[in-house]
This record gives C-alpha cells, sequence and structure tokens, in this order.
C-alpha cells in the first residue's frame, strides 16, 4: 500500500506500507523521518485527525491516498512557582536544567522521554504525554513526580493541569485521574470532562455540558458555590494562583477566587462582556475584547502601573512572574514591567528581543523563543534567568533539514494551569 505525506509548505513524501495493519503512529514516525520535522497529527482530505492506535485499516485510508501533516512545535515549560524548565524540541525529546529535585534533573525518565507531545509542570516537577497516550512523571514523589501507581488508568489521555503539588489527567473517556499531594474530588468515578484547570489548591474542571465542578481550598477558587448559578454554556476555563475565570458562549465572564481577586475587580467587572481572548500568569488575569480593550485583574501592582492603551496594541502572548508581567506584541516585541529584580525591567536584553513567537515564565524569570530558535531570558538566574548554552543557540539552525517546517511556539503555563 502506497501513502503521499504532505506538510503545508507542499513539502511532500511517499511511503510504501507493508500491510494495512500498520498504526497510525508507526506512520507518523516514519514520515518524520523522511522529511526531517517532527509531525504532530496526521489528517485525511476530509479533515479528520487520525488517532495515534489506529490502524490504517480501521483509519479506512485507501492506497495512493494523500494525508497533510502538522508539525509539532518545540517548547519551552516552565511554572511560575516552579524551579525548573523544560525544552522539547521538534524531535519530541525534552531536556531540562534548574532545581535538580524539582524537575531540573529528568535522567531518572530520559529513556521514555522520547516522542513527546506535550508538557505540563507544576511546582515541583513534570508530567509529560507521549503520542502513544501513556504518561512519564518526574521530579519529588509526593508532589506528582511518581505516577507509577496510575499508570494502569494512565492510557489515552489527551490533556493534564497541575495544582502546586498535584496532577490531573484527562483521558479521551472524559475519566478524570489526580495524582500527588491534594485530595481528589470525593467521586468513585469522574467522567464526562471536557477541560481541567488547576490554581495553586484547587481544581476546576468543565463538564461536556457546559458545567463547571470544583474541588479542593475554598480560597484558591476550589469553592465556587457563589456563582453557580452564572457557570452555564461555559467554552472554556483559566486559573491563577489562587482564582478561577470560565468564558461562556455569550462571550461573557465569570470569576471567582481568593487573593487580591476581589481588590482589583470593582474597576473592570462592568466590562466582563465581549471577551474573545484571556491569558493567565500566576496572579493576574489579562483579557482582550473584541474592541481590542485589554483589562487586568488580580495583582494589585500590575493592574497600577499597568502601561497606556497605546501601547497594549496587538497583543499575542502573556506570560508573568513573581510581581511583573511580559506581553508579547504582533510585531515580535516585548513589552514588560513590575518589579525589576523578576523581570518587570527588560531593558538588558530589549535588543536580543525581537521576532518573538512566545513567552513563558517561572517563578521570577522569563523566557522568550525567537523565530530563529533561540531563547532569551532574563530575571533572577536562580529561576531560570539563564539557561544552558545550547539552548540559547537554538534547537534549530537556518540551513537545518526542515528548518522551514519547524512551527516554534513557546508554551505558556499560567500558574499550573494548562490552556492558560
Amino acid at each position: 500500500m502506497k501513502l503521499h505525506i504532505c506538510l503545508l509548505s507542499g513539502a511532500n513524501t511517499e511511503l510504501d506500507l507493508p500491510s494495512t495493519d500498520v498504526s497510525v503512529g508507526q506512520l507518523r514516525r516514519k514520515a518524520q523521518v523522511q522529511l526531517c520535522c517532527g509531525i504532530d497529527q496526521l489528517i485525511t482530505s476530509d479533515g479528520r485527525v487520525l488517532k495515534e492506535s489506529m490502524s490504517v485499516e480501521d483509519a479506512c485510508l485507501n492506497d495512493d491516498e494523500t494525508l497533510t501533516a502538522s508539525v509539532r512545535p518545540t517548547q519551552i515549560v516552565a511554572s511560575v512557582r516552579g524551579l525548573a524548565m523544560a525544552y522539547h524540541r521538534c524531535d519530541g525529546s525534552v531536556e531540562t536544567w534548574g532545581f535538580r529535585d524539582s524537575g531540573g534533573d529528568s535522567s531518572r525518565v530520559a529513556p521514555a522521554l522520547c516522542d513527546v507531545r506535550s508538557i505540563t509542570p507544576n511546582a515541583r516537577g513534570f508530567a509529560a504525554v507521549l503520542y502513544s497516550g501513556r504518561v512519564v512523571t518526574w521530579g519529588i514523589a509526593p508532589c506528582g513526580g511518581d505516577s507509577s501507581h496510575f499508570q494502569d488508568e494512565l492510557f489515552d489521555v489527551q490533556d493534564i493541569a497541575s495544582t502546586a503539588l498535584s496532577f490531573a489527567a484527562v483521558r479521551s473517556d472524559g475519566v478524570l485521574i489526580q495524582w500527588g499531594s491534594m485530595k481528589p474530588l470525593p467521586l468513585k468515578r469522574m467522567d464526562g470532562v471536557q477541560q481541567v484547570v488547576g490554581s495553586a489548591m484547587a481544581y476546576a474542571a468543565l463538564l461536556k455540558d457546559g458545567e463547571v465542578l470544583t474541588w479542593g481550598h475554598g480560597e484558591y477558587g476550589g469553592d465556587s458555590h457563589e456563582v453557580q448559578g452564572e457557570l452555564v454554556e461555559v467554552q472554556r476555563l483559566y486559573a491563577t494562583n489562587a482564582a478561577f475565570a470560565a468564558l461562556r458562549a455569550d462571550a461573557r465572564l465569570v470569576t471567582w477566587g481568593g487573593g487580591e481577586l476581589q481588590e482589583t475587580l470593582a474597576e473592570v467587572e462592568e466590562a466582563f462582556f465581549d471577551v474573545k481572548t484571556i491569558w493567565t500568569t500566576s496572579d493576574t488575569f489579562i483579557a482582550l475584547r473584541e474592541n481590542d480593550q485589554v483589562i487586568f485583574w488580580g495583582n494589585s501592582r500590575i493592574v497600577k502601573e499597568q502601561p497606556p492603551q497605546d501601547q497594549l496594541y496587538d497583543l499575542l502572548d502573556a506570560a508573568g512572574t513573581e510581581n511583573a508581567v511580559a506581553l508579547l506584541r504582533g510585531d515580535g516585541s516585548v513589552i514588560s514591567w513590575g518589579a525589576a529584580e523578576t523581570g518587570g525591567d527588560s531593558r538588558q536584553v530589549q535588543s536580543e528581543l525581537r521576532q518573538v513567537l512566545r513567552l513563558s515564565s517561572t517563578q521570577r524569570a522569563f523566557g522568550a523563543l525567537r523565530a530563529d530558535g533561540a531563547v532569551v531570558v532574563w530575571g533572577d538566574p536562580k529561576f531560570g534567568g539563564e539557561c544552558p548554552r545550547a539552548i540559547k543557540a537554538g534547537g534549530m539552525k537556518k540551513g537545518d533539514p526542515g528548518v522551514l517546517e519547524c512551527s516554534f511556539s513557546l508554551l505558556f503555563v499560567g500558574c499550573w494551569s494548562v490552556g492558560g
């Protein structure tokens, strides 16, 4: 059997398969070797995303059919309260640095860290989802770094969220599995879950019917009873260190939790409509409205020192440290403010902050990934403000095979939340 794999750039390869028993995962790995780039998904001409575990026969693929391949992004992953960073390359390999016991040393699981699809951090470790749907964890064992007791349940995993000291995984069948140093919701089985996000000490889960469940410490958003009546037709959840926000189908926002949330809500709550994008940092929510107005709530210092609206144009991404925020604009430039010692002052690296694609942060440092693959970091060196020379030089260089296909991105995980 013969199949054609094509990239959006037009590059393509032809694969001869010995039989239709070959899995989609095997097909994807063969294609990325031929095309010299990491491949994330294979998509049919009618828009079907093929599951890794399916055979070519089960996927109903025909001889001489053409599939489109989406490219796997390169990512730098860091938790705001964490003490380490993980560099996820296009080829699915991972390199880590920072505090060794908190995830900076991944040598114990290095043989298993291949063909990695995504990485989620918490304050003391990391959890990686492989393309096979299995999970690999490292870091401090009681804080989620050891998932060995849950491996029988951790299959077909689609997404992982975290609190400071725990992880929660959502499987493709909607079942949620939680491990680490936090009590789970007192249910024998939680299913029907579409998304889960975490604050420092609580989780919020979005169910497939648009309802929201919360559990954990009440002062960190684990108790949502005061806004439960408003949590209807929710489409997406977001989290900071101590609070949650829900974006509804009517583009209105609902928010709850603790920290400085209530102190900063008064001036912006009336603008919680026509919202199109939300970013989160450790303690700040940032919302972009349809009229391009940018509103902040959460950290009172960030809210008070925010730049004028005319400097907050064409925003693409945001990241935050302890009392500092950095925003990425459409022209590849970065603006930051807040405490200088935690990255609020980026003047020393401004000449390097060009053609930036994505931002990330730890508790006291920022990282920016440029289009050429170089990584620029600033802030406290002990918290990731310095990184290995090889990584700073970039994972791929111009002229390397497949470099035009490498869709670089930097995954920002806002205070232990996924998709924030």
